[in-house]
């Protein structure tokens, strides 16, 4: 969940975590993260806001995203394992 009172947007606040938990190896060898649907479920936001957050992520380089597969955490993203 987001703290709606923050001085971040939720959209940044749901990036930061999703960060967090690619670099600490969440998501497995596979590195699928759940779909917008869920992740937007699991943090109680708008899957708008999700979709902004995994764009932020594209960018940073920590994620690809595959048409029809979902996104997946990169094995050569910065500071990756």
């Amino acid at each position: 969940m987001v703290n709606r009172g923050a001085a971040r947007y939720p959209w940044m606040q749901v990036r930061d975590r999703l960060a967090a938990r690619i670099g600490a190896g969440e998501f497995g060898t596979a590195g699928k993260l759940p779909s917008i649907r869920e992740l937007a479920a699991q943090y109680q936001v708008a899957e708008v806001t999700v979709r902004k957050a995994l764009r932020a992520l594209r960018e940073d380089g920590l994620i690809v995203t595959l048409p029809s597969w979902g996104s997946f955490a990169r094995e050569d993203r910065p500071g990756g394992r």
